[in-house]
């Protein structure tokens, strides 16, 4: 047992408490009617819809997650189907406890997944607090081969779905797995495995979970090709790649892998990680933006990893003071650190370290004018940045990334231009 895994009641900020609701299904509906406590505790995690929240009723915290009635009928069936699968199970020394969400539907649309709350997550504590796992790498690819021996498929055994507490490992987050009792390794396919090694690298190194993982599944030939999700449409579409799937995805993963494996040059492990920020732009914007983060963050990090660590830590001050703003206007503020990586020479490393010392959004903003009135960022902040420069960056961005030059009349291309073009506008704090 490791002590410094354990769970303190101090891992979280004032909480909501609900002792007056007459059941839970009433605390529920309460915590819900205004903006009193969101689920902002992680510094990876921004809940863009609004749709947690953490409360206290009759001396138990809760979390609940507000969620679509089918969707959440889904994942609440998949998560006692494990429950009945493995919980109680002991692997590797770590007992597992699944945790089966209650569901408390208010009307047909209005459905909560109300679930007592366990403690932080393993991204938050391993990744950024630095506190030990309980296991190594092999220890957690054991898990993964435990789980296809009971013939299931766990997407989201990630940190960000687990937490640690003792010698015990809280399971969550099952909405997409599968159970099939005739699993085998070599089921797993491209997209599992490149998941899989981008979130375990903050624990883990790549070398280290790479081999552990080949002893797991068919090295005797290529893992198998899914359907397309829509990022590597997106992906595919932006590029007008004509190659096989098979092509396509090592051309994705050489840029997904350049954008959002962990940074040697950031040691301060407060600021946010690459892939939590790739998260966070999904969240926020439309595919075709998600995409060219990705190649812009790779572009920039094979070119120059000291600016692209200056970036890394400007985004995560935005970041910070957009928290206290109840996520106000965060597509505009988050557009600047797009910006910065479609235009990284605008600014030194220098410039971006000490405008991310400042503590104002609009002092972000100032600062970032003030220092060059010609850079790009500028232009977009003082409402002067034309459509044909957003243009060119995109596909510069595009090209420098991937080698493949865009359609001249690209829907892809034109819809980012737009959008971008569509957000310079006053903004009030």
């Amino acid at each position: 047992m490791n002590p410094d895994n354990a769970v303190a009641k101090t891992d979280l900020p004032q909480i909501l408490t609900l002792d007056s609701a007459v059941s839970l299904s009433e605390a529920v509906i309460s915590a819900y009617q205004d903006n009193y406590y969101s689920f902002n505790t992680s510094p990876w995690f921004i809940d863009i819809d609004n749709r947690f929240r953490i409360f206290m009723y009759n001396g138990t915290r809760y979390i609940a997650k507000k969620a679509r009635p089918d969707k959440a009928a889904d994942e609440v069936e998949k998560s006692q189907n494990a429950h009945n699968f493995i919980d109680g199970e002991i692997v590797a020394g770590i007992k597992f406890k699944v945790i089966v969400p209650k569901i408390i539907a208010v009307d047909a649309d209005t459905t909560y997944m109300i679930s007592e709350y366990v403690g932080t997550d393993m991204n938050e504590m391993s990744s950024y607090r630095l506190v030990k796992p309980l296991l190594d790498a092999h220890g957690y690819v054991e898990i993964m081969q435990f789980l296809i021996k009971r013939g299931i498929t766990h997407p989201g055994f990630l940190p960000r779905n687990i937490v640690e507490n003792g010698d015990v490992m809280y399971l969550f987050d099952w909405e997409d797995a599968t159970f099939d009792a005739n699993l085998t390794p070599a089921d797993f396919d491209r997209l599992w495995y490149t998941n899989f090694i981008l979130n375990w690298s903050y624990l883990f190194s790549r070398d280290e979970l790479e081999s552990n993982i080949n002893a797991l599944i068919s090295t005797s030939r290529f893992l198998t090709e899914p359907d397309l999700v829509r990022y590597e449409r997106t992906f595919r579409d932006l590029i007008d790649f004509k190659g096989s799937t098979f092509e396509m995805r090592n051309l994705i993963e050489q840029v997904v892998f350049k954008a959002e494996m962990p940074v040697d040059d950031i040691k301060d492990e407060s600021h946010l990680h690459p892939n939590d920020i790739g998260h966070l732009f999904a969240d926020v914007y439309f595919s075709e933006l998600d995409v060219l983060n990705d190649m812009s963050s790779s572009l920039l990090r094979t070119k120059n990893k000291l600016l692209y660590s200056a970036i890394v830590k400007l985004v995560t001050q935005i970041i910070t003071l957009i928290r206290k703003n109840d996520l106000k206007n965060i597509d505009y503020y988050c557009m600047v650190v797009v910006l910065a990586l479609l235009s990284p020479e605008d600014y030194s490393a220098n410039h971006y370290e000490s405008v991310a010392n400042q503590k104002d959004l609009k002092d972000i903003c100032a600062h970032l004018i003030n220092l060059n009135q010609n850079s790009i960022i500028s232009l977009f902040l003082t409402i002067k940045l034309q459509t044909t420069e957003i243009d060119a960056l995109v596909r510069d961005a595009v090209i420098g990334a991937t080698g493949f030059k865009p359609l001249e009349n690209s829907s892809q291309i034109e819809k980012i231009t737009v959008f971008i073009s569509s957000l310079q506008k006053e903004k009030d704090e």
